[in-house]
């Protein structure tokens, strides 16, 4: 029985770099697969992306996310969007700035099926929340530090 499980994160950081710097980054889709903790890799997968989930253990359960998205980077508004193609999940990440810097603001959320049972929907979505908010968390650390290399 397949159970869908849900789950989103909002961060943001301020980068002391341009815009155009920092959008060098995360306009590129090989480059944000290397920031993101966790991901093993972001293949192309015809006009869409393939992103690979390091594999997850949790409540006795193992699992490695895989899912399609469409990817837009929008150079004029300093957005980068993709959608989850099945399912309901996706994000942005949107940079503005200003002469001391660069906010740098990442929503994502991810819906996916699990194999579990019923009863741990609950737990499988607390889960998920904190491993989407490390991941995210952990991107926009790996994004300063590169920016400042």
């Amino acid at each position: 029985m397949a159970v869908n499980v849900e789950s989103g994160v909002e961060k943001e950081r301020r980068i002391h770099a341009d815009v155009a710097t920092v959008w060098e980054h995360v306009s590129d889709i090989a480059t944000l697969g290397e920031l993101i903790p966790g991901v093993d890799a972001i293949e192309p997968d015809g006009d869409h992306w393939r992103w690979r989930i390091a594999e997850q253990q949790a409540l006795g359960y193992s699992f490695s996310p895989k899912f399609s998205t469409d990817f837009d980077a929008d150079e004029d508004t300093h957005v980068v969007h993709f959608r989850q193609l099945n399912g309901s999940g996706g994000g942005a990440i949107r940079l503005t700035g200003d002469g001391d810097g660069t906010n740098v603001h990442v929503g994502l959320s991810l819906s996916m099926e699990l194999g579990i049972p019923k009863l741990l929907r609950g737990a499988a979505r607390s889960l998920l929340h904190d491993r989407l908010s490390d991941m995210v968390g952990g991107f926009l650390e790996a994004l300063d530090e590169r920016v400042r290399a």
